[in-house]
C-alpha cells in the first residue's frame, strides 16, 4: 500500500515539474519576442525621424523652403503617421540653423575674396618708392570693432627724392556689374572714408576690381574719393580710370596730378 502512494506521489511530482519547465520556456519565449518586437518598433521609429530628417535637410539646404517642398514633407510625414505639428516644429529649426550658417558662410566669403583683392592691390604699389604703414583688418565680434576698421584698408607713404606723400586706399572687389555698373560702398562707409580724408589730409583712392577673381580681376581701377559722389558708379564713369595694364606693370603716384596711375 505505501508502494501504491510513494509512486502516485512521484508521479504528481513529475509531472508537476514538467508543467513548470513547459511554462517557463513559454514565458522566456514570450519574453523575447516582446523584446525583439520593441527593438524593431525602436528602429522603425528611428527610421521614420530619419527619413523625414533627410528630406528636410535636403529641401532647405539652400535656406530656402519652397511651398511644394513645405507640402511634399508634410505630406509624408502623414503616411509615416507622424505629427505634422513636430515636423512643423523640426522645419523652422533648421530653416533658422541653415539661414544663419548660410549668412556666416556669405560672410566669410565676402571677406576673404576681399583679402585675396587686398593682396593683389598690395603687391602693386612698387616697394622702391611705397612704404606699407598701415593695413586695417575688418576684425570684429558681436558688433564690437576697432575704430580703424571704418578707415581705408591701406595707408602708403611715398618717396622719391626729396618728395613725400601719404596717401590712403580702398579696396573693393566685385564678381560681375550690376545695372552697368557696380554698388562699391554703402552710405555710411563713403562718409567714414569722407571724415578720415576730412580729419587726416590725406588724400584716399578706391582700388576696384571687377569679374575674373580676386587675384586675378578681369578690369581694374584706381578712382579717386573725390571723384565718387554716390554709392553706385557706371561704368561708364569708371572707364575714365581704368588700369589697362595692371597685369604686367605697378601703380604709381604722379604727385603734381595727385593721381595714382
Amino acid at each position: 500500500m505505501s508502494g501504491v502512494i510513494l509512486l502516485i506521489v512521484g508521479v504528481f511530482f513529475i509531472s508537476l515539474g514538467i508543467i513548470i519547465h513547459f511554462r517557463s520556456k513559454k514565458g522566456a519565449l514570450g519574453s523575447d519576442i516582446e523584446s525583439q518586437d520593441k527593438i524593431e518598433e525602436e528602429s522603425y521609429a528611428n527610421g521614420i525621424h530619419s527619413e523625414l530628417e533627410n528630406m528636410i535637410n535636403l529641401a532647405i539646404i539652400d535656406g530656402v523652403l519652397t511651398k511644394n517642398e513645405h507640402e511634399i514633407i508634410l505630406k509624408k510625414a502623414l503616411e509615416l503617421g507622424v505629427e505634422t505639428y513636430l515636423v512643423e516644429e523640426l522645419l523652422s529649426k533648421r530653416l533658422q540653423e541653415t539661414s544663419a550658417n548660410a549668412e556666416t558662410k556669405l560672410i566669410d566669403k565676402i571677406k576673404e575674396s576681399g583679402d585675396v583683392f587686398e593682396r593683389l592691390v598690395v603687391s602693386k604699389f612698387d616697394t622702391r618708392y611705397f612704404k606699407l604703414k598701415e593695413w586695417a583688418g575688418d576684425k570684429y565680434i558681436n558688433g564690437i570693432y576697432a575704430e580703424t576698421t571704418t578707415n581705408p584698408d591701406l595707408v602708403l607713404c611715398y618717396s622719391e627724392g626729396k618728395t613725400q606723400k601719404t596717401i590712403a586706399v580702398e579696396c573693393k572687389y566685385r564678381s560681375k556689374y550690376t545695372k552697368d555698373g557696380i554698388f562699391w560702398a554703402s552710405a555710411q562707409q563713403i562718409s567714414n572714408y569722407r571724415n578720415y580724408q576730412d580729419e587726416t589730409k590725406i588724400p584716399v583712392f578706391v582700388a576696384i576690381g571687377v569679374g575674373g577673381v580676386p587675384d586675378n580681376p578681369e578690369d581694374f581701377f584706381v578712382i579717386p574719393l573725390d571723384k565718387l559722389f554716390d554709392r553706385f558708379i557706371s561704368r561708364r564713369k569708371m572707364q575714365y580710370y581704368r588700369k589697362n595694364n595692371f597685369k604686367s606693370k605697378n601703380i604709381f603716384l604722379d604727385v603734381v596730378k595727385l593721381k595714382l596711375c
